[in-house]
């Protein structure tokens, strides 16, 4: 029995609202049978009593059209109606109007309105609640004869108390089944997220063990092929084994596209920025694309704009997926007739170049109703007529997140049996202004079936060995290298990888990093911490079927030192074993335009790659993206640790989007520093690029970013490490002051020596919203908290001795507390360089940096502003709109440097 009338009021089928005006009934009716029990028994009045059983009525009938009828909206309605507009008025007047109880039940009836109605019935049964009351105290004030006044004091206080009593308890039951629903409610969506990141887990490995598997077999298919196109065979055999890598490339472009998606689904995809040739970009898409569409009798027009920039700067192979996804649906819908690509440019400036690329065809074209789902997954559009259209669905899918993800756009035009325009507009940086001219892209000789393979090196004399639990795999490899004449080894495991380090001294370790067993990271490992090992400072190149972009990285930073993914390239194989081998054993070797260089010659170019010195710094520095390429500043990132996770900042979470949680959630969130090993791999890296590296770490009492830094540099004779005393703009002024130096060719002992001077030179304050971010990341103290929110108060921070100090407070509206900041601490011009000012800022709008900085230059008009967001790191540490304002105090040689 208990349990029916739990599931006939709590019934989860019902809604909130429904469930809530059950309990209203129920709780009501027991109530008003006990009142009017009680009446009887005190012999009250029929007066009194005569509203109670009116009540009591209209809650069976609201019973009956709820539980009955299942009317549940005409049941709510109805009973506010009566309970506003009768019974409340009716208790009032029959039970001691302003002297008795009767004023509670109104409040009873306004907060039942507030529960039950939302939207224009809420406002339309509150208009009528605050008329029915106001009316019935002013004809109560008006007539107080109409009043049935009580007949001595304790009938008063009784029925004071009974209204209190019965209202506040009926109140806090309506909030405390609110509250419990809620919380119920909350528990499901919990586990249902919980339940949907787990899927997303199993999903994601899912995609990657399929990538494994998928690209295996693959890998033997293509490297066998290639073998057979490296031979001298006939054009019909020549012919079938470019069909047979046609499909398997349209093979792998399948598995690719499915792992695109599920990284674009879940937001791990990055842009990756590298300086590319215009010329070389466009003749790689007309050569890949041209086959295919020329084998289906298309004819295939190229029209790029002579005025193209030499050299740009943007994620190339990104923008050449975009392309050759576009081209590829267009040779699929398209039967006869052909396809053209166009591209257009126009320099916005010497630095910017706005590009548009447009493929059109005279395919079938789209519908109109079919253009809004257009870019939709795993759909296509005419079902019925491109059935038989091969592919996964997700191209156009893929190609607009990554046109999204480039901060470009894509529009289509198109007529319906007659073809359409894809055009995809997006600026680049330009990197080297002089035109690509007019040039052929379609001049190839058409009757070429196959490019012959020429190697790019031989060295005799070196030892390769090659780990991988596939045998095929290791067949593969050993055939792609064959030309090279290098001396190769094979393991089929890790403990027979050891054995071999053992006894044999190698150059190159091409190393699987999913083996049965002990895995490559384990193998990897062993290898360097192997006693009496041969190779524990052998180069060791992950060779892998984990080709997700950001997985070199990830590798790279588990201390393997190239990255090769399957199906392995033979020119890709050339180029990263031939990286680490030593000059003096190769013996030939082939430059970019396939001439034969002499040993010296090659040693020459080789050397001419890296630097003479790289400046590093962590991510709190707040550097802007075009300063960090103008300089080649490398970057460290740090991490940033939410209710919801811990994200690696810059990658995997951005200011904005912390930003917006903190202003949402109130949560708290902390950052930590990177750990000694990851800050190893960055020097790794580093040092592949420069001879030497000099890191700027943020402020050493602030985290433990600088001590860590400082013993991962420990195992690098090449790595210097200074604590730049500041965060955020501070420290980005002292790393571009270095990025400087360096330009202008000083030594790194020079260098260091003016940093250490040039600290002590560089102020940076900030404005806080409020202290308590600042408080939970243990930076001030409680009272300093409970100050500001009492007074409502914006602390302002000074780094002095490599510590951010509360050095003053601003209270009123923060834009206002802004003005009397700024104006404050540029006050005194006489101190202040003129020559740079460095501002960040957390989540503030662009009216709000407007006005930033035109309060900035109002105060001192400086040459050069810098303007920029602050990191994740920097912003879990500040809160949602704070400022920062960092600048140099007046010293001739830094402004010399920086001119």
């Amino acid at each position: 029995m208990r349990k029916k009338l739990y599931a006939l009021i709590y019934g989860v089928e019902h809604s909130l609202r429904e469930r809530l005006f059950r309990l209203v009934l129920f709780l009501g009716t027991i109530v008003t049978v006990v009142a009017i029990a009680a009446g009887f028994i005190l012999q009250n009045p029929m007066s009194n009593t005569l509203p109670l059983c009116l009540l009591l009525a209209v809650l069976l009938i609201c019973a009956y059209l709820t539980f009955w009828r299942k009317q549940i909206n005409i049941a709510v309605s109805f009973f506010a109606t009566m309970i506003v507009c009768i019974i409340f008025p009716g208790v009032f007047f029959l039970s001691g109007g302003i002297d008795g109880g009767a004023s509670v039940w109104f409040v009873l009836g306004i907060m039942y309105i507030f529960i039950m109605f939302q939207g224009k019935q809420q406002y339309a049964f509150l208009a009528l609640a605050v008329i029915v009351d106001l009316g019935t105290y002013v004809m109560a004030y008006q007539h107080p004869e109409w009043i049935h006044s009580f007949s001595n004091r304790g009938e008063v206080y009784y029925d004071s108390l009974f209204a209190v009593l019965t209202v506040g308890i009926a109140v806090g039951l309506m909030v405390k089944f609110q509250i419990t629903v809620y919380q119920a409610e909350r528990a499901v969506t919990e586990a249902q997220k919980a339940e949907i990141e787990q899927i997303s887990k199993t999903k994601d490995v899912f995609f990657t063990n399929m990538s494994h598997e998928i690209r295996t077999p693959i890998n033997t298919i293509i490297g066998l092929n290639e073998m057979i196109l490296r031979e001298e065979i006939s054009d019909e055999v020549a012919q079938d084994a470019l069909n047979i890598k046609n499909a398997s490339q349209m093979l792998l472009a399948l598995v690719n596209d499915m792992l695109d998606y599920s990284q674009l689904e879940n937001k791990r995809m990055e842009v990756v920025s590298v300086t590319y040739d215009t010329r070389k970009f466009f003749q790689e898409l007309v050569d890949l694309m041209r086959n295919r569409i020329e084998e289906k009798g298309l004819k295939f027009y190229v029209n790029i704009d002579s005025r193209f920039p030499k050299e740009l700067y943007g994620d190339e192979k990104r923008l050449k997926q975009i392309v050759v996804n576009i081209l590829t649906n267009a040779a699929k819908y398209t039967k006869d007739g052909s396809i053209s690509l166009n591209a257009q440019c126009e320099l916005l400036d010497r630095e910017t170049a706005y590009i548009s690329i447009d493929v059109a065809d005279t395919g079938i074209g789209i519908k109109k109703e079919d253009l809004e789902n257009l870019y939709e997954s795993f759909t296509r559009a005419d079902q019925e007529q491109n059935h038989m259209i091969e592919g996964s669905g997700l191209g156009l899918a893929i190609t607009k997140q990554l046109v999204n993800l480039l901060g470009g756009r894509i529009t289509v035009d198109s007529i319906y049996t007659k073809g359409s325009t894809f055009t995809v507009i997006l600026e680049q940086k330009v990197v080297d202004m002089d035109q690509i001219g007019e040039v052929d892209f379609l001049r190839t000789d058409k009757s070429r079936k196959r490019a012959f393979y020429e190697r790019s090196f031989e060295a005799p004399e070196a030892r390769v060995l090659i780990v991988d639990d596939n045998e095929a795999n290791l067949m593969v490899a050993t055939k792609l290298l064959r030309d090279t004449k290098v001396q190769i080894d094979t393991a089929s495991s890790g403990p027979e990888c050891l054995e071999y380090t053992k006894q044999k001294r190698f150059h190159v370790i091409l190393l699987d990093s999913m083996m049965l067993g002990m895995d490559g990271l384990q193998t990897l490992k062993e290898i360097r911490r192997q006693e009496n090992g041969l190779c524990r400072k052998v180069p060791v190149i992950a060779l892998t079927a984990n080709a997700n972009l950001g997985d070199e990285q990830r590798y790279l930073e588990q201390g393997f030192d190239g990255y090769l993914a399957k199906p392995v390239e033979s020119s890709k194989l050339e180029e990263e074993i031939l990286k680490f081998l030593p000059d003096e054993i190769i013996e030939y070797q082939l430059d970019d335009s396939g001439r034969s260089l002499q040993n010296e010659e090659a040693k020459r170019i080789l050397n001419r790659k890296r630097k003479k010195l790289l400046i590093s710094t962590d991510s709190v520095s707040d550097l802007p993206a075009d300063l960090i390429q103008e300089y080649e500043i490398k970057v460290m990132y740090q991490y940033v640790e939410t209710a919801r996770g811990i994200f690696r900042d810059t990658t995997e979470i951005d200011s904005d989007n912390l930003s917006r949680y903190l202003s949402v959630t109130h949560s708290e969130v902390r950052s930590q520093s990177a750990s000694v090993e990851e800050y190893e791999a960055f020097y790794a890296q580093a040092l592949t690029e420069a001879e030497e590296v000099l890191h700027i770490s943020s402020a050493s009492h602030i985290s433990s970013g600088y001590e860590r830094a400082v013993l991962a540099a420990r195992g690098f004779g090449h790595v210097h490490v200074i604590d730049s005393g500041h965060i955020s703009g501070g420290e980005g002024l002292l790393v571009l002051y270095a990025a400087q130096l360096a330009r202008n060719r000083k030594s790194l002992d020079e260098i260091c020596k003016r940093l250490e001077e040039c600290i002590l030179h560089i102020q940076d304050y900030y404005l806080l919203p409020a202290a308590n971010i600042y408080y939970q990341n243990g930076h001030t103290n409680h009272f300093v908290m409970s100050l500001c929110n009492r007074f409502q108060l914006h602390p302002m921070l000074h780094m002095r001795q490599s510590m951010p100090r509360v050095s003053g407070f601003y209270f009123g509206k923060l834009f206002h507390a802004r003005k009397r900041f700024i104006r404050n601490i540029l006050s005194k011009r006489y101190l202040i360089s003129p020559e740079i000012v460095y501002v960040t800022h957390v989540g503030c709008t662009v009216k709000e940096q407007r006005e930033i900085v035109n309060e900035i230059m109002g105060c001192i008009p400086f040459e050069r502003c810098i303007l920029q967001k602050s990191s994740v790191s920097t912003s879990a540490n500040a809160g949602y709109g704070t400022i920062g304002i960092a600048f140099f105090t007046n010293r001739e040689q830094v402004l010399q440097d920086f001119n």
